[in-house]
């Protein structure tokens, strides 16, 4: 979130209400003038909520949060604020105003059991484009003594979709200073879990919109603990934010986030300088308490990776429900092929070196498998190799279509799931009660020699060695009938020639919505790769 200022949603008693409405009650240009002023007297405050470590819940750090009071106006939302300093040119002094006052007042702060706390400072996408942020950010430790790896800068997932390359060469040089870059809010946009790979981060936050519900709906919860996984492998730490009771805490916790922020552990609280901000506070977290949801869902999107000439290498689930097109019926096609003529292509010019413009948002019409056409906005993004030489061009589209809103919004969450679920490292295999494979990834294909598609519709124990095969009927019933919920089993699988794959299986029975038993998820390690 820009500068760290909370969402218009956010409980206005950490700053005392919000005494501007969200409507232009005070002309934008007026606001300007009197933020303008208030900058230059030092009239705005920071406010600092704790970041726990999991499973400890003990403070590791502080987001600082921006808030000004009007002596007029009263308190003004920080969203209102921020928008208008960056339509008026005011952002970048405001922007180095937190920044440097933020690490001035942690440069002050004590340990805490032993650890010098960190502080997380947000960054505006149009801070980014300015050609001294990272020696702004540098005269800031400089000026304060802060050490660098006590900072944090954090960015959102607009300002990385903007522009890729420039994104990506801004951060690597902010963390040759020693200092952090996390990607804020993850999930509130329409990212692919790949931008990840194409970052140069230290910390993903998971937005609260994943976690408001990650306790009690089995959607949020698959979502959410698919994005953690993947950003683990990629060697990323993982942020809860928006955590607010202990039932949320518990599943983010058992999900594997690393770190957690929200009202449970504190509010943004102001401090005077050389006064650290109050520790968080316990939440009474036990690391051994299972998750209040233990169940697996789905996700979906619309993205798009092709080459300079327009043939697609790569197409999201999400191409199904929205185009009536699989990913391997797109898949060696051309991306010209299904755009209206009138429209041109969006990502045509910029496989063209010469072509260096920011990628704006276009709106076109992609034409559906069973005729007709909707209205998608669509953002690419060039990959260039070292020579400036365009390699794979990165298309993300969403529908605007009004009418298909709602739909457009559950294919996002499917394509997220399937993404994550088709590239996980582990074999995994879903299955219901008469033994029939619906969904297996590529681990599990390549485990048994064949692939995901054939292994769909397969029964378990067609694959299953047939003196296991009796034993796999007594763990089923189990799982079926309740009597267990998870089972460890070691057993053999054959693959596509016959052979004997000897294996570890996780399964665990997963509910339908009325609580009883439906699918079987099953997680497969190969013994030798189990240790």
């Amino acid at each position: 979130m820009p500068q760290g200022h909370g969402r218009p949603d956010a409980n206005p008693s950490d700053s005392g209400g919000f005494g501007v409405p969200p409507g232009p009650a005070c002309d934008d240009r007026a606001l300007a003038v009197r933020l303008a002023t208030a900058l230059a007297r030092g009239d705005l405050r920071l406010h600092f909520q704790p970041v726990v470590d999991l499973p400890s819940g003990r403070t590791r750090g502080y987001e600082a949060l921006c808030r000004w009071r009007d002596c007029v106006l009263g308190d003004v939302p920080p969203d209102r604020f921020i928008r208008v300093a960056e339509q008026a040119g005011l952002i970048n002094d405001l922007g180095r105003h937190v920044l440097h006052e933020a690490c001035r007042a942690a440069a002050a702060w004590p340990a805490i059991h032993g650890v010098t706390p960190t502080i997380a400072v947000n960054v505006s996408p149009v801070q980014l484009t300015d050609p001294d942020f990272v020696q702004d950010a540098a005269a800031a430790l400089r000026d304060t003594g802060l050490a660098p790896s006590r900072l944090y800068l954090e960015i959102t997932e607009s300002a990385a979709i903007d522009d890729f390359d420039e994104t990506a060469k801004r951060l690597t040089e902010v963390r040759a200073l020693g200092v952090g870059v996390a990607l804020d809010d993850f999930g509130v946009g329409h990212s692919p879990l790949s931008l990840l790979r194409w970052l140069p981060l230290d910390v993903l936050k998971l937005d609260r919109s994943f976690v408001a519900h990650v306790h009690d709906q089995a959607r949020d919860s698959v979502v959410a603990r698919l994005v953690v996984d993947t950003a683990h492998s990629l060697g990323l730490h993982v942020c809860a934010e928006g955590v607010e009771n202990l039932s949320q805490a518990q599943q983010v916790l058992a999900m594997g986030c690393d770190y957690a922020q929200g009202f449970l552990f504190g509010r943004a609280a102001h401090v005077d300088h050389g006064t650290a901000p109050p520790e968080a506070r316990a939440a009474g977290l036990d690391p051994n308490e299972p998750a209040p949801v233990r169940i697996w869902g789905d996700v979906d999107e619309i993205v798009l990776i092709t080459r300079p000439d327009s043939t697609i290498t790569y197409a999201s689930p999400g191409t199904l429900p929205l185009l009536g097109y699989s990913p391997s019926q797109l898949i060696g096609t051309r991306a010209s092929e299904y755009l209206h003529p009138d429209d041109g292509d969006p990502a045509e010019a910029m496989a063209d070196p010469r072509f260096h413009k920011r990628p704006a948002g276009r709106v076109h019409r992609i034409r559906r498998r069973t005729g007709g056409f909707i209205w998608v906005r669509t953002r690419s993004q060039v990959v260039r190799d070292a020579s400036g030489r365009a390699q794979e061009i990165v298309s993300m589209s969403r529908d605007v279509t009004h009418a298909v809103e709602v739909e457009r919004r559950l294919a996002t969450t499917e394509a997220r799931f399937r993404w994550a679920f088709d590239q996980a490292p582990v074999a995994m295999t879903f299955s219901g009660f008469d033994g029939v494979v619906q969904r297996a990834n590529r681990a599990m294909a390549d485990l048994l020699g064949t692939t995901p598609e054939q292994l769909v519709g397969t029964r378990i124990a067609d694959i299953t060695h047939p003196d296991d095969r009796e034993q796999d009927d007594v763990n089923a019933r189990r799982l079926a009938t309740g009597a267990d919920t998870v089972q460890y089993v070691v057993k053999r699988y054959l693959d596509r020639q016959g052979r004997t794959v000897p294996v570890q299986v996780w399964a665990r029975a997963l509910d339908d919505e009325n609580g009883t038993p439906a699918l079987v998820v099953a997680h497969v390690v190969a013994q030798d790769q189990a240790g």
